[in-house]
């Protein structure tokens, strides 16, 4: 019973972590207050560009690197997954919900096990490197005195864009590993340099989405932000918001935000820009998906139990 119970109070931590912060915010800073002077019209076009560019634009993105790797699953299939899940990824800490998209584009679509979760897990890799791109380039505009202008911030940056072009160079070290040799289609079909900048360009474009909206929060609360510094803001507390402590963050962004925003924005107004971006790239996306994914849910313990899939996850 103990363990249960230990188990049981590890489930809800996060969503207890978040709902004790989220009431500190609230009775000890105006940054809910201050949501009820917001430019609405704004908001609202930060939820159009959220719901494009993580919905369709994340489909693509998914549905373009299969078909790189000859894996043939419709576009609106993929999309009609990647909308589902988004509640799943909303509830779950340190995007580990994402396991989810491998598990149904096995069971689901009949994509072998194994290169079912490398392209999602490619997929993810693709994504890390686009937040990478857009802190390089926004440190580009950063102020001197600014917490994020040490020169080893872009250099990491740079880095790990690098590791994409540079995976070919440890590729006989790689196949030595049983596994990958005989099923990575990543190390059978090497992607060419052009399809990886396609590939890059698309990942950036995505996570843009979360710069956007921090961009249509701070027009909407009336504050002027350099573009600069908010690439780079933006894109370091996206990544420092998938610790798991929380639910997608919430609790931890918004206090990251006034953080990072000190002499830009005020306590208040950098906590009110989090508050904008949570309801806008987490909360109605999570709304949206969700009218999608008990179908899906559905689907997916019907497959299970019909035992329809052979045990090396189908496909030919």
């Amino acid at each position: 019973m103990f363990r249960r119970i230990r188990k049981n109070f590890g489930r809800f931590t996060p969503f207890l972590v978040s709902v004790v912060l989220l009431t500190a915010l609230a009775t000890q800073t105006n940054g809910f207050r201050d949501l009820l002077n917001v430019r609405w019209e704004l908001v609202l076009a930060a939820v159009a560009q959220s719901l494009v560019l993580n919905i369709f634009l994340a489909a693509f993105k998914l549905w373009l690197l299969m078909r790189y790797l000859d894996i043939d699953v419709p576009y609106l299939r993929i999309l009609r997954l990647i909308l589902g899940l988004l509640a799943t990824t909303f509830f779950t800490p340190f995007q580990t919900g994402h396991v989810l998209y491998g598990l149904a584009l096995k069971r689901l679509e009949d994509v072998k096990t194994f290169e079912a979760f490398e392209c999602v897990a490619y997929d993810k890799f693709l994504t890390l490197l686009g937040s990478m791109v857009l802190i390089a380039v926004g440190w580009l505009f950063v102020p001197a005195d600014h917490i994020l202008a040490p020169w080893w911030i872009p250099a990491l940056a740079v880095a790990a864009i690098a590791s994409l072009f540079l995976i070919r160079c440890i590729k006989p070290l790689l196949l030595r590993v049983r596994s990958l040799r005989q099923h990575s289609k990543l190390l059978a079909r090497p992607l060419s340099i052009r399809r990886k900048v396609v590939l890059l360009g698309l990942a950036t474009a995505y996570q843009a989405t979360d710069s956007i909206s921090m961009l249509f929060a701070c027009w909407a609360l009336g504050v002027d932000v350099n573009l600069g510094v908010l690439l780079a803001v933006s894109q370091v507390v996206l990544l420092l918001s998938l610790a798991p402590f929380g639910v997608s963050g919430l609790g931890i962004r918004e206090s990251l935000m006034a953080f990072f925003f000190l002499g830009t924005l005020s306590l208040d107004q950098g906590i009110a820009a989090g508050l904008v971006v949570d309801f806008t790239e987490y909360v109605v996306p999570a709304i949206v998906g969700s009218i999608v994914l008990p179908s899906i849910l559905k689907e997916l313990r019907r497959r299970r139990g019909s035992g329809g899939l052979r045990a090396d996850g189908g496909g030919p």
